[in-house]
């Protein structure tokens, strides 16, 4: 359990710092994808497939917020 939620916050920081800091560079993008899909697959065969949908799901709309929280004039 600790892997999983250890790989989705890596995945997160990593899509966020493609997104907002290092554009272009398509590495960190791919590592971030892995590491949230590497995650939900843990999740599928460790805890069931329901969960792994649904941990897919939120950390999608996490990201979203997460973007748009930080792409807003007054954060920076």
């Amino acid at each position: 359990m600790g892997l999983i939620i250890f790989l989705l916050l890596l995945g997160d920081i990593l899509v966020l710092a493609e997104l907002l800091f290092i554009p272009g560079t398509i590495f960190t993008g791919l590592l971030g994808l892995g590491s949230i899909v590497g995650s939900c697959y843990l999740a599928y065969n460790n805890i069931s497939p329901t969960v792994s949908i649904i941990i897919f799901v939120v950390n999608i709309v996490v990201l979203v917020i997460a973007t748009i929280l930080l792409l807003r004039a007054k954060t920076w």
